[in-house]
Formats: C-alpha cells, structure tokens, sequence
C-alpha cells in the first residue's frame, strides 16, 4: 500500500520546488537525514508486512460455525 515508488515523487516534487536536479537533492541528504529515511523505510515495510498478514488471515475463514436445523413436524 505505501510503496517505494513515493520517494521517487517527493524527490522530484522536492527538485522541482527547490529550483535543483533530483540527483543534487539526493546527494543533499545529511548523514542524519540518510538514517532518518532507513529508519522510516523499515516502519513502512513493516507496517506493509502486518497489513499483508491480516489481509491474509482475513482469507481464511475461522471461528466456530453452529447449524441449527428444526425437524419438520411429524417427520
């Protein structure tokens, strides 16, 4: 859902802004914004990974399933 594909918008978004090339904008990462952005990428993958398991725990059905079925009369 959240996709890699995002940074690649906000760089260019962030050139186009800021009047400068995408690669000078990311050579212009500080060393503290560089690991800011990993940490950020790995709490979206994981976020993506948790939405995954439940979409597919959501697949399989579970639960206790009852069935009530009334006799006909005289039958």
């Amino acid at each position: 859902m959240w996709g890699g594909g995002g940074d690649t918008k906000s760089i260019f978004a962030a050139a186009d802004q800021l009047s400068q090339t995408t690669s000078g904008i990311s050579r212009a990462l500080t060393e503290e914004g560089q690991i800011f952005l990993e940490h950020a990428r790995q709490i979206i993958r994981s976020v993506e990974t948790a939405e995954e398991q439940i979409a597919q725990r959501r697949e399989i059905p579970s639960g206790r399933l009852r069935v009530n079925a009334a006799t006909p009369a005289g039958g």
